[in-house]
């Protein structure tokens, strides 16, 4: 990271990708809500911070809810995702589809 981005503090870089992630956050919170109109279905929109399996399991806790589908990404270095769906298969009470 250093190198990469040796002309900004850290703090500006990582002020840089919130900012970044943000509007991408609300580029797919837009294209969810127009095709929610388009078809007549309905859906909530919650985002969260902090560890993530913690994060589901205490929505899942609080929510009614039926079943979690939680998607894949392929194996790579720092992908921890693999670790979030075993904690979720091993503190589930409700149904889990997991799409590769």
């Amino acid at each position: 990271m250093d190198q990469l981005a040796s002309g900004i503090t850290k703090e500006q870089f990582i002020n840089y990708i919130y900012t970044m992630a943000d509007e991408q956050q609300k580029q797919i919170f837009n294209k969810f809500k127009e095709l929610a109109e388009t078809t007549g279905s309905q859906f909530a929109w919650k985002v969260r911070e902090g560890n993530p399996p913690k994060e589901i399991i205490q929505e899942l806790n609080t929510g009614n809810y039926d079943l979690l589908i939680l998607g894949t990404k392929p194996k790579s270095p720092g992908n921890t995702s693999g670790k979030v769906k075993e904690k979720m298969l091993n503190e589930l009470s409700t149904s889990l589809l997991i799409i590769k």
